[in-house]
């Protein structure tokens, strides 16, 4: 696999030898150099722009945005990683997320059209424990099977996928799963086969924070600031209201002389 430049220094695990020599400095660029990266492709080579009711619109090369990039930073946040092999990108994502000090760095695979700007991010890659399933279940697909009712299941640890001759440990399974955190929770589940049923306890580890307000990781419902700030606004809104509303039921009192007002 080609190296390629990771912004965070945690993840780069590769060792690189320490060279004792200092960096020379870099030459300064000529103006020539500078700019080329100006455009030098003639406008006969352009697609057309087409106007499609009141909107303009444009088509561009399917050959150029297939070609894929190692590493880029797509704004909000967002950043698009690009692996030479299906290997790489399981022993990536086995990890639910990296740790960069401050904040994590969640992995989730890459859809077409995809916009960091209409993104509502409601999932997270969470391990989860099972408890009260027998040896004879920890195979991978009955295993997968269970995790699919909570979310899209991604692997197993270590210990889980050794072979039952080799396992020393069996008090419960985990198992790495995408979910969607606006959904319930569910903390049991009913595993039925032919002529049998029970029941399998699920815990989360390290469950990351979710406000249910807003649909947003990284802070409960308590700490949302959008729901205080509507209801400091609902604050400042009610005594303008008592006002108006005194305004209308106030009396008035006329003078009446010989039953004229």
């Amino acid at each position: 696999m080609e190296s390629f430049c990771i912004p965070w220094a945690c993840l780069d695990s590769s060792s690189k030898p320490v060279s004792a020599e200092k960096s020379q400095p870099k030459p300064q660029k000529s103006f020539a150099q500078a700019v080329t990266n100006v455009c030098d492709i003639p406008l006969s080579q352009f697609p057309q722009a087409c106007v499609k009711g009141d909107r303009l619109a444009i088509p561009i090369p399917k050959v150029d945005y297939l070609v894929g990039v190692e590493a880029s930073s797509l704004g909000k946040g967002y950043y698009e990683f690009h692996f030479s092999s299906l290997e790489d990108v399981r022993r990536v994502r086995s990890v639910a997320s990296w740790s960069l000090n401050p904040g994590l760095l969640k992995l989730f695979a890459w859809t077409k059209d995809f916009n960091p700007r209409a993104q509502q991010n409601f999932s997270a890659q969470v391990w989860v424990r099972f408890y009260g399933l027998s040896q004879e279940y920890w195979r991978p697909n009955i295993l997968f099977a269970i995790a699919s009712s909570i979310g899209t299941p991604i692997c197993t640890d270590a210990v889980t996928a050794k072979p039952m001759m080799e396992r020393t440990f069996g008090q419960f399974v985990r198992v790495l799963v995408d979910m969607d955190l606006s959904q319930t929770l569910r903390y049991k589940v009913l595993v039925e086969r032919k002529g049998f049923a029970f029941f399998v306890e699920l815990e989360y580890e390290n469950l990351p924070e979710f406000c249910s307000n807003c649909n947003f990781i990284g802070h409960n419902i308590d700490k949302c600031k959008k729901l205080k700030s509507h209801e400091e606004d609902k604050q400042d809104k009610n005594p303008k209201e008592k006002k108006q509303l005194q305004k209308e039921n106030k009396k008035i009192f006329v003078e009446v002389q010989d039953g004229r007002a």
